[in-house]
């Protein structure tokens, strides 16, 4: 980076950290802002979960390719037609739509998958946990050779939402107020071509002897009068016919 440049940076800096207040109301209004969708507009999203212990049989693949290829089949066994369609259609949904709702979560180092459910409400994630877990249990052994599938932690009712997630929402709004209000900051820094004198006097090397004040064309007019004219009386009348 050049020398010219440097300055530019350093003097968009040294501009900047004076426009403080724009900033920070920046930041208020980017976290105000946020309130009102996080409190009021932002949806409330509840989970319910359950845990499967899978039992594999002994035709079941050894080796740690056999168990990645298990818990992708797990994984994909739990979002088709054959689980979803029944319980979807008792909810009104469709099967895609209740397909999102569910994560399925696996290690291939254990025997155990966690399901989770998505909804709005809290009852019917619960609800919906339970059924896909039973469906679900149903239907693993008719596609996989396995020994036994148990459910070890039925849904519960989980009244705590999971999302939005308050303070997280109230920095990334602190964080975009801001930094939209630096940016307009800096924008409008660069595009001003103004020359200030402090500027002119640095650039020509000169000394700052003093700063001579605007006058109005009045005080102009009623100066030099004073100064022609220097009673008291006098100036009143020649004010007046000013």
């Amino acid at each position: 980076m050049n020398h010219s440049a440097k300055y530019s940076v350093k003097k968009i800096w040294r501009r900047t950290k004076r426009k403080w207040l724009p900033i920070y109301l920046g930041v208020l209004l980017g976290v105000l802002g946020m309130s009102v969708y996080s409190f009021l507009l932002a949806p409330e999203v509840y989970q319910s979960h359950t845990q499967i212990a899978i039992k594999r049989g002994n035709a079941d693949q050894t080796g740690q390719d056999g168990g990645l290829d298990l818990i992708k089949t797990y994984g994909d066994l739990v979002h088709t037609p054959l689980v979803l369609d029944e319980i979807a259609k008792t909810y009104q949904l469709s099967g895609e739509e209740l397909s999102k709702k569910i994560q399925l979560e696996t290690d291939e180092q254990s025997t155990v998958v966690q399901l989770h459910v998505s909804d709005s409400n809290p009852q019917r994630a619960a609800d919906l946990a339970q059924k896909v877990s039973d469906r679900f249990i149903a239907e693993v052994p008719k596609v996989i050779p396995v020994d036994q599938v148990t459910l070890l932690t039925p849904a519960k009712v989980n009244k705590r939402p999971v999302s939005p997630i308050h303070w997280i929402n109230l920095l990334l709004g602190a964080c975009v107020g801001g930094l939209v209000a630096l940016i307009i900051q800096i924008v409008r820094i660069v595009k001003d071509d103004s020359i200030r004198h402090q500027e002119v006097v640095k650039w020509m090397g000169w000394s700052l002897m003093g700063v001579i004040p605007q006058m109005s064309s009045e005080s102009i007019n009623i100066s030099r009068f004073n100064r022609q004219f220097p009673g008291k009386e006098d100036n009143r009348s020649l004010k007046k016919r000013v």
